[in-house]
């Protein structure tokens, strides 16, 4: 199953904490008959935890002005 997901797109949306740099929303965007639909939820569950324990932003002044940062990737699979 994990060759089916090879090339096809997946848009991650990070929502960062512009006090502290970490992540505090992980959302995952694809096309709704895609073979991301097929992936159990709890796969995404573990990639968002993996993401927040793992990804560290340093803010800069202009951005510890929002109330969050917002920050997409398209993603293909390899």
């Amino acid at each position: 199953m994990k060759e089916a997901g090879i090339g096809r797109e997946c848009f991650i949306n990070l929502f960062i904490n512009p006090i502290t740099g970490k992540v505090d929303d992980v959302r995952f965007s694809f096309y709704r008959l895609s073979y991301y639909m097929y992936i159990p939820v709890s796969k995404f569950r573990e990639i968002e935890l993996k993401i927040k324990e793992r990804l560290q932003f340093e803010v800069t002044d202009y951005g510890k002005q929002f109330n969050y940062i917002y920050y997409w990737n398209d993603y293909k699979f390899k």
